[in-house]
């Protein structure tokens, strides 16, 4: 079945048109540690490494942090690791010594492995994450919410339900509000009428039903409405449907790691799917 699969690989491969690119085909099999630390220099513009990734000739791979490496396969077959201390590396044209057929095959045979190593890497991770409470699409640093706010939807993965879920103000330990013996992994944390002033909020997710028990905590940070993007106040202004307005303004502010906890609950409060599977999937 394997010698099938190289096979087909190989016929499609041959069949397409055979470019200097397909004979020193180079790919990114797999990073270790913080994927950020890795970066792709390509032509000037600065490209995120990621796994399964097809290099080109003359890219620069820069690993910036200690403890992170990436290996990548060669044309041959071979695997090259590059660690900080290996950086920068320039993948090079075509290697010399190897022929297009030995490389085709190498690379095939590589790759069918890579992927099955990769899908099961994948998989360990999955299992691993289900385990582990998390709050989707927080932000790295900051986590902005506008004055007023007076709904936030939060959606999290992991652990083992009922959940309790309770936002503190700067100067109290006491609950603003909370919500206890969440079900699903999902609440709207509803305020009162004038919603949030600005300030530091810490959100607390526990969950009440794992051994050991879990939490997690994150900082908002509630920002006068005029410290949005401007486009997103001047959406505001033109009092469009809440559903429409939406939309509109999880396009302007996804991009933005700051605010795409906000993004990600408008997407949760108003059922948007396609807008809430884009936002998981962001790092």
């Amino acid at each position: 079945m394997r010698f099938l699969l190289i096979f087909a690989a190989l016929t499609m491969l041959f069949l397409s048109p055979l470019s200097r690119d397909v004979r020193a085909a180079v790919w990114v099999e797999q990073i270790s540690g913080d994927p950020k630390a890795v970066v792709v220099v390509r032509k000037g513009d600065f490209l995120k490494a990621e796994e399964m990734m097809r290099l080109k000739s003359g890219d620069v791979i820069k690993v910036l942090d200690d403890g992170v490496s990436i290996r990548i396969l060669l044309g041959s077959g071979t695997v090259k690791k590059i660690t900080r201390a290996k950086s920068p590396y320039t993948v090079a044209g075509k290697e010399k010594g190897s022929s297009l057929f030995a490389n085709l095959v190498g690379e095939v045979k590589q790759m069918l492995t890579a992927r099955s190593d990769h899908t099961e890497a994948v998989a360990m991770m999955t299992r691993g994450r289900s385990k582990q409470l998390r709050i989707m699409a927080v932000g790295a640093e900051e986590n902005l919410l506008p004055a007023g706010t007076r709904e936030l939807a939060l959606v999290w993965q992991g652990g083992k339900g009922p959940w309790n879920i309770s936002l503190l103000g700067e100067e109290t330990d006491k609950p603003l509000f909370s919500r206890k013996n969440l079900a699903q992994r999902k609440s709207i944390l509803a305020t009162d009428k004038t919603g949030l002033e600005a300030g530091e909020y810490q959100l607390v997710l526990e969950d009440s039903g794992a051994r050991p028990q879990a939490s997690r905590e994150i900082t908002l940070m509630v920002v006068e409405r005029d410290e949005l993007p401007e486009k997103v106040r001047k959406l505001s202004d033109l009092k469009l449907d809440k559903r429409v307005e939406a939309r509109f303004m999880i396009s302007l502010l996804y991009k933005q790691s700051e605010w795409r906890l906000y993004a990600h609950s408008l997407a949760a409060r108003y059922d948007l799917k396609k807008e809430q599977l884009m936002l998981e999937r962001m790092k």
